[in-house]
């Protein structure tokens, strides 16, 4: 009896390890878009972009040119966004659109190409577009 106890036990925890790391990168996930979508609203787009492609070694003065670029395509900050188009992919891949708007009805749109590894659970991001262009971003799913 305590056996059987002791192995229930042993495999719960097993079983629950798992969901929990997946639940922690998911979290950990949706806390890194909830920081990109603030810096996109703001307009820091190359902020946002060495944020997420920091193998880019985007230097100070890069940054500043893609945030003034940004800025300087939309009069004031943008007041909205959304996922696009979402897709799960086979072998953990995931691609992304989302398009943020200006009170004008200005628009701006970025696309991700997301790879979660099995080995850790990273999720890298391998490929990152961004335009006013509807259509050829679209194009990419």
């Amino acid at each position: 009896m305590l056996r059987m106890l002791a192995l229930a036990l042993s495999l719960s925890l097993c079983l629950t390890t798992p969901s929990a790391a997946q639940t922690n990168q998911r979290t950990l996930f949706n806390e890194r878009v909830a920081q990109f979508n603030e810096l996109i609203m703001g307009g820091k787009l190359g902020t946002a972009l060495s944020h997420v492609r920091s193998e880019l070694e985007l230097d100070e003065e890069e940054i500043a040119a893609l945030n003034e670029n940004l800025q300087n395509l939309y009069e004031g900050d943008f007041v909205g966004h959304a996922t696009v188009r979402s897709e799960t992919l086979k072998g953990g891949f995931r691609q992304e659109m989302i398009g943020y708007w200006t009170e004008k009805g200005e628009y701006f749109y970025v696309y991700f190409l997301l790879h979660t590894r099995e080995t850790g659970g990273n999720r890298d991001v391998l490929e990152f577009r961004y335009g006013t262009d509807f259509n050829e971003l679209y194009a990419l799913f």
